[in-house]
């Protein structure tokens, strides 16, 4: 069964008009489907627009940052240290590489 995870808000500011940065609202869920693996000191952000979503069966190695928004597929696999970028999409079945950046 799919559960939701407890997460921190994501890295996201707008710009005012004086040119100040302020923290945008990151105020929605993450939600972790069925078979998933987490590893040790990975960190999934909050969504702001929609939930952050870990697809089913989905394998995620130590020390990975998934931003805000983020939405990945079933059965992925994304190694060590790798960072994907708030707002990407992953398919299914993506294989993500060790050290891979994702915008």
């Amino acid at each position: 069964t799919e559960f939701t995870a407890p997460s921190k808000d994501g890295f996201g500011f707008v710009l005012s008009e004086d040119g100040q940065h302020s923290k945008k609202p990151q105020a929605l869920t993450v939600k972790v489907g069925d078979d998933v693996e987490i590893g040790a000191n990975t960190t999934i952000d909050r969504g702001s627009w929609r939930p952050t979503v870990v697809g089913d069966g989905t394998k995620i190695d130590n020390l990975v940052q998934i931003g805000h928004n983020v939405q990945t597929g079933r059965h992925c696999i994304i190694a060590a240290q790798c960072g994907i970028g708030g707002s990407a999409t992953l398919g299914h079945h993506v294989l993500i590489g060790a050290q891979t950046g994702i915008l």
